[in-house]
């Protein structure tokens, strides 16, 4: 329907703020081209100005019947990282987690009854640590699997690792302009936004979301070249 629905709209001359669709997936990757094909859907109608809104997504991979769980602790995690990463490169204008009421089964960030946070919690308190930085610095991984987004602001930098994947991945870090100063902070099977000492070759567990800090006093500001293309939840700021 939703190309019958658009062509109606761009053929009455409808106004349309904006078009909104879900996606649930066991896999990240299985949204990209979703978000793709909804914004092509809109241009190619000429509603250029219609925003793109994600409005309800989640990870759900329900083997073993477990999906409720899975979607809280580091599985679901790392993929919610990897989702938010993905999120930053793709033409999508807004994106709604679905969801953090604790009662609800679809909630991820909080256990019920006890209201205490998850591993996916920490996923976006990870996040917002680049969200607070504002603009988005080249990053990228030589691993396909491994996703990587980073943030700076001029004075401060962060930048966040995923690995969703079964198995452990060894992987060298290259910082440019990061200064000898790093927090390192992880959330894994094991542990949960646990600081951990950084080295530039770095062992990640998996289903691992690893969060990297930048010194403010270390970094440089050279290092604040926003690259990005799209905004999402604040990043790419110009």
């Amino acid at each position: 329907w939703a190309e019958d629905f658009t062509s109606m709209c761009a053929e009455e001359n409808i106004p349309l703020d904006f078009f909104s669709w879900h996606r649930y997936f066991a896999d990240a990757d299985e949204f990209v081209s979703d978000a793709q094909y909804v914004r092509d859907m809109l241009d190619r109608k000429g509603l250029i100005e219609t925003e793109s809104i994600f409005n309800e997504w989640n990870y759900c991979n329900g083997k073993n019947g477990c999906m409720w769980d899975i979607m809280k602790e580091a599985e679901g995690a790392s993929n919610i990282a990897k989702t938010m990463i993905l999120l930053q490169k793709l033409p999508v204008d807004k994106a709604m987690y679905y969801d953090a009421l604790p009662s609800r089964a679809y909630c991820g960030m909080y256990y019920f009854p006890s209201q205490t946070v998850t591993p996916t919690y920490y996923t976006f308190k990870a996040f917002n640590s680049l969200y607070q930085l504002q603009n988005e610095v080249a990053a990228s991984s030589e691993d396909k699997k491994i996703t990587v987004l980073a943030a700076a602001d001029g004075n401060s930098g962060a930048v966040m690792i995923a690995n969703p994947q079964k198995k452990s991945v060894n992987v060298s870090f290259y910082l440019k302009n990061a200064g000898s100063k790093i927090s390192a902070s992880i959330t894994d099977k094991r542990r949960v936004f646990k600081k951990v000492e950084f080295t530039e070759d770095f062992k990640l567990p998996s289903y691992s979301v690893l969060l990297l800090e930048v010194n403010a006093n270390q970094k440089k500001d050279n290092a604040t070249k926003d690259v990005s293309s799209h905004k999402f939840a604040g990043l790419g700021g110009n």
